[in-house]
């Protein structure tokens, strides 16, 4: 059940306290705050339907987050279970995995989460961002649908914006590797 008390988790730090629930049968309301062409909302898509837990998906407004107005936390994805936010695709594997699997992640698989959301998410936004080409698929595909003021203004600025975000990030992580050194990586983690 909601609680007031509740505060949510910062990102990549675990929940302050822990959440009420003790198996999947607690659950009665899981609800995804989500962009569809995010990685970590991918991957927490296929977690949850991978587990057969029922859960609610709300594309979430790039521009005006409307939809996670309720919250301090701005980036996706968000979790809401029972009311209850988490943040931060890692943490929400990490909290929700012994609920819904009745066991935490395994080191492999705990290894692979932090290497997906903390180095393959980066890999992939330097290759996403890499080419005019792919920025104006990723802009199609963001406002799709969306034929207002503000998403035409926020098309013609977004490429200028992202076109720098490759270097940025190389320079604040210089050991990342390209995208698909990581998808090697977990293969051969594979049994």
């Amino acid at each position: 059940s909601e609680t007031t008390a509740w505060v949510p988790n910062k990102e990549g730090e675990d929940l302050p306290q822990p959440l009420p629930f003790k198996s999947k049968s607690d659950i009665t309301k899981l609800v995804l705050y989500q962009s569809k062409i995010s990685p970590p909302c991918c991957a927490l898509r296929a977690f949850f339907s991978a587990s057969g837990t029922p859960f609610e998906m709300v594309e979430v407004d790039y521009t005006s987050k409307k939809e996670i107005s309720f919250s301090t936390y701005k980036k996706v994805p968000i979790v809401t279970v029972n009311g209850l936010q988490i943040n931060d695709s890692q943490i929400i594997i990490k909290t929700l995995c012994p609920l819904l699997y009745g066991r935490p992640p395994s080191e492999i698989e705990a290894t692979q989460i932090q290497e997906t959301t903390t180095k393959a998410m980066l890999a992939f936004e330097i290759e996403m961002f890499l080419t005019d080409k792919n920025i104006e698929l990723v802009m199609a595909q963001q406002f799709k649908g969306d034929d207002s003021c503000g998403a035409w203004f926020l098309k013609q600025l977004a490429p200028w914006f992202v076109k720098g975000v490759p270097n940025r990030i190389r320079k604040e992580h210089p050991d990342l590797q390209p995208f698909e050194a990581y998808g090697r990586a977990f293969q051969a983690r594979i049994p």
